[in-house]
């Protein structure tokens, strides 16, 4: 008898046909010779789409598939009835073979998140994005791979047949629903997809209409036109009046003219635009930055909204695989109350690289990472490569700074398995070997060892502070002990000594939209402010300079941006990045040199000049943009009155002769001699300077 139940992602399921009833000939849902025709299929239908029904469809049916629902919402009756007739469904679990073959790309997260850029400006992908081509690319790996496999082993069986590869290949794609996959769902769409991923890579699920420069309305030669509007002319028009007189260039009835090159502007060569359109672009930094300098005639002005400054202080004198838990050290601050800590241990130093304390451990989690992060970028080191943790507190983030490539390129969950997590070994020594002497240590109720049983003395209470002092002076203690492997090294040394140099560096743009502070603020003439001090524009911890800069400031300058920032342990910025719109843009670095020249030390000079060549950045660009705009004539064909039945006495107007002029004819003159005048007397008439 076949089985109804057929387990699908880790879940049991009923195949459809044998709860149905339906059975005429033209049904798409057939029952089963052996259904317990429970319900029709229309009506079963009905209930699934319905938001409040019990019974949940696993799996929907395609091609060759049957479709499934899940045993466990089904109605106790059913369920009862389903065992009697075909008793209980086995206890292992058996995956497709196209799920067995599915493993996750973490190249392709690393290459969409960190690697890939677009334009100039280098903008980065979204996380979604990031996401949905990571998902495509680890699903094309096992389209692959699948392929593969069963191409070779039909050529084992004796079969060259491979027209129905890639129909099936579609079905088990559109019905694998472990990620949230995007891929074509026609069998020769699934094929071209995979074939251009072949030839081009990661590069080749990347969406073509990205950044298409070829349908804009708004080139460089339009936004040139705008700016000498706006810019070029004698008096000042607002953007508004540049939109009216821009359309009404293009209907025919003005005509501009570049008075450097005498050029008559041709309108068939611009596209309409809408009024928002040509005020927007004329509001953008890189234009306001040439066209507000010409009309305006503020200098101090203009150098305060445009011009960079230095920032200087005020003369003065003046460095392979992580375990984490949380633990509730054996001693009470009040009666049946312990402290909760949550502690992080480099497993092959065995030095403790994170820790946070509290009354309870809600909220501690958050903290923890923050405090890692601070530790390992203050001791000049990467975030380790992979992660082991417990699922109780940890399982909320795989979704955010816990999915692999983000925070940790691997990341290891045990759900309930103490064993699983090497740290636990070291809560063991650290509670026998190092707090087991302390006062008011509480030894476990049954403990196997009698030795560390309790005794028969009251066990004191040790004051909240005073427990959490000595607890982090014995932690402190721990790392600067001998290395096991290594007596001659402390573990601290260890740690630093021995690092991983294949660990890639901290990727924050993944992690502090999630563990960082945030603050909204603003780009003004390059800088941005945050926590009262304005911030240089930098990528990958280096100050942009040039090109650059200037591509990162056109996407940001003068615009409302988030900055995630975490602060170190002195409480001052660690790392800070900008996002607008939910697109990272740049990270944020503070300069600032001695004003006292006296005091000025090497460090001081060197960011002197960097701080220079910033401002030479933007002030070049501002030139360069300058020298684009040319003097423009603006005549103005269109008629501003209906008539002149109005008018003011006493006004002096030209007026058109309307009496006929006489005109001499050719031969009314016969031809003459012309005497120059000597200068010494007047003519009577006209004929006297001719002799006839």
């Amino acid at each position: 008898m076949e089985s109804p139940y057929e387990y699908y992602l880790g879940k049991l399921g009923v195949k459809l046909s044998f709860l149905i009833s339906d059975s005429k000939p033209d049904s798409k849902k057939q029952a089963h010779p052996d259904s317990l025709r429970l319900i029709c299929y229309r009506s079963l239908k009905h209930r699934m789409d319905s938001h409040t029904c019990l019974e949940k469809q696993l799996r929907e049916r395609s091609y060759h598939i049957t479709a499934l629902v899940e045993f466990h919402s089904l109605s106790q009756d059913w369920q009862s009835k389903l065992i009697a007739r075909f008793g209980h469904a086995p206890a292992n679990i058996k995956k497709r073979y196209f799920e067995t073959q599915y493993e996750y790309d973490l190249k392709a997260y690393n290459f969409y998140s960190r690697e890939y850029t677009e334009g100039v400006e280098r903008r980065m992908l979204t996380h979604e994005k990031i996401e949905e081509y990571t998902f495509n690319a680890s699903v094309l790996n096992t389209v692959r791979k699948v392929k593969e496999n069963r191409t070779q082993f039909r050529k084992q069986l004796g079969s060259n047949k491979k027209s129905d590869i890639w129909q099936i290949l579609s079905s088990e794609v559109n019905s694998f629903n472990e990620v949230p996959h995007t891929l074509p769902v026609s069998p020769d769409g699934l094929r071209k997809k995979l074939v251009k991923f072949e030839k081009e890579g990661y590069v080749g699920l990347i969406d073509g209409r990205r950044n298409n420069d070829n349908a804009r309305k708004v080139d460089a030669d339009v936004i040139k036109l705008l700016n000498e509007l706006f810019a070029g002319q004698e008096y000042k028009p607002t953007a508004t009046a540049v939109a009216k007189m821009y359309n009404s260039f293009l209907d025919g009835y003005i005509q501009v003219i570049n008075k450097e090159t005498a050029e008559f502007y041709e309108p068939s060569n611009f596209k309409k635009l809408s009024d928002a359109t040509i005020t927007n672009y004329l509001s953008d930094w890189e234009n306001t930055i040439a066209t507000h300098q010409i009309r305006g005639g503020n200098r101090q002005l203009n150098m305060t909204k445009f011009k960079p400054h230095h920032q200087m202080d005020l003369p003065t004198f003046s460095g392979s695989l992580l375990s984490i838990d949380d633990r509730q050290p054996p001693f009470y601050y009040e009666p049946g109350k312990r402290a909760w800590f949550y502690i992080g241990v480099d497993v092959a130093s065995g030095c403790f690289t994170g820790y946070v304390h509290g009354k309870s451990k809600e909220g501690i989690i958050l903290e923890f990472y923050r405090q890692l992060v601070r530790n390992y970028t203050e001791w000049g080191l990467p975030i380790p490569y992979e992660l082991e943790c417990e699922s109780s507190l940890n399982s909320s983030f795989k979704g955010t700074f816990l999915q692999e490539g983000a925070m940790f390129q691997k990341v290891r969950i045990e759900a309930n398995n103490a064993r699983g997590k090497y740290i636990e070994r070291v809560f063991g020594k650290l509670r026998y070997e190092v707090e087991k002497s302390a006062i008011g240590w509480a030894a476990r109720p049954f403990a196997i060892s009698e030795a560390n049983q309790s005794g028969n003395k009251q066990l004191p209470i040790i004051p909240y502070d005073q427990l959490i002092e000595e607890r982090y002076k014995e932690m402190e203690d721990w790392n600067n002990s001998s290395h096991p492997l290594r007596p001659e090294l402390t573990r601290f040394e260890y740690l630093l000594e021995m690092y991983n140099k294949e660990v890639p560096s901290t990727n924050w743009r993944a992690i502090l939209p999630h563990l960082g502070k945030h603050e909204q603020s603003s780009c003004n003439v390059g800088k941005i402010i945050l926590q009262n001090k304005k911030r240089f524009i930098a990528d990958n911890g280096e100050v942009l300079l040039g090109e650059s800069l200037i591509a990162k400031m056109k996407r940001i300058e003068g615009e409302k941006v988030d900055v995630y920032w975490l602060d170190g342990n002195d409480g001052n910025v660690l790392k800070a990045v900008v996002f607008l719109n939910g697109e990272y843009i740049c990270e944020l670095v503070s300069l600032s040199y001695q004003r006292a020249q006296i005091e000025q030390t090497p460090e001081d000079i060197a960011i002197r000049e960097l701080q220079s060549k910033y401002t030479a950045s933007v002030e070049a660009f501002a030139k360069l943009q300058k020298r684009s705009i040319d003097k423009v004539v603006v005549i103005d064909h269109q008629q501003k009155t209906l008539n002149r039945r109005f008018q003011i006495s006493g006004l002096n107007r030209f007026q058109t002769r309307e009496e006929e002029v006489e005109e001499l004819e050719d031969n009314s003159i016969e031809e003459f001699d012309y005497i120059p005048s000597t200068g010494t007397g007047t003519a009577k008439s006209f004929k006297d300077n001719f002799k006839f």
